[in-house]
């Protein structure tokens, strides 16, 4: 989960992504190739409805509750747990960006 506050305002927010089993260093390679982790406002998932949401591809809400809603219906069903288990020991070398 990240959350932006100093982004315009359409852009502030929760983004949740689904790394699943990965651990973060693992997902962010096969995401984003490296060290930038690509925001993806465009294309962020905002409804209830629809297919399975891509690890790639983040849930968003304007607030947590709202974030967890969607990736609960389109991923999970209702049965997802949360960790803070799988970053990495320092997130300083990564970038992250807005697109």
């Amino acid at each position: 989960m990240i959350e932006i506050t100093t982004g315009t305002t359409d852009q502030n927010g929760f983004y949740i992504y689904d790394i699943r089993q990965s651990n973060f260093q693992t997902w962010a390679n096969s995401c984003f190739g490296g060290n930038t982790i690509s925001i993806n406002y465009t294309g962020r998932q905002t409804s209830l409805s629809g297919n399975a949401i891509s690890s790639c591809v983040p849930a968003y809400g304007t607030t947590l509750g709202n974030a967890k809603d969607v990736l609960e219906a389109r991923n999970y069903y209702g049965q997802a747990s949360y960790a803070n288990t799988t970053t990495p020991p320092s997130l300083s070398s990564y970038t992250f960006e807005i697109v």
